[in-house]
């Protein structure tokens, strides 16, 4: 039974308990996540990794009893609540969950005009960012493969095109 505590003999011929943290992470929605990875950290067993799978479920096994030990969860297009668990002391197999939402970009720049003078901002200059991204609002509109955000530059040519999210979860 995967949930079960079990013993391992160590080299030295002792007995020490050992036990397991697993878990899950889920979207907004409830959904798993996919491809994050795990990191567990202790002072006993220094760091070790997992990359959680379709499910995105998660599994370190043979801990040993009493110790403490932090798993924060990282992936390149989401962020994570919370960011870490500390479980201290480890007397039994837990059981611990993150909830997690996707990451939102932005892209910015400065917008200029050469002319006799040298170098000068282009301010209300309209700009649009097109492409297959994902709505503003976490939608993704799959009648038209093209979104547009459209914004101006400031006075000084500023712009910002915030809150874009990535055309998938796969690539940025």
């Amino acid at each position: 039974n995967m949930h079960s505590a079990y013993t391992l003999i160590n080299k030295c011929g002792d007995n020490r308990p050992t036990h397991l943290i697993s878990g899950s992470i889920t979207n907004d929605e409830g959904y798993s996540v996919n491809g994050a990875r795990l990191d567990l950290e202790s002072l006993q067993s220094g760091v070790m990794t997992a990359t959680g799978g379709t499910q995105q479920s998660f599994v370190f096994a043979d801990l040993p009893a009493g110790g403490t030990f932090t798993i924060a969860p990282t992936h390149a297009l989401f962020t994570f609540s919370p960011t870490s668990i500390t479980v201290s002391p480890l007397t039994a197999n837990t059981n611990i969950s993150f909830g997690s939402s996707i990451r939102k970009f932005r892209i910015s720049g400065t917008v200029s005009d050469y002319c006799c003078s040298g170098q000068v901002p282009a301010g209300n200059v309209p700009m649009k960012l097109i492409g297959p991204f994902f709505a503003l609002s976490g939608e993704r509109d799959l009648s038209s493969p093209q979104v547009e955000i459209r914004v101006r530059t400031n006075a000084n040519g500023q712009y910002i095109f915030d809150g874009v999210l990535p055309i998938s979860f796969d690539q940025i």
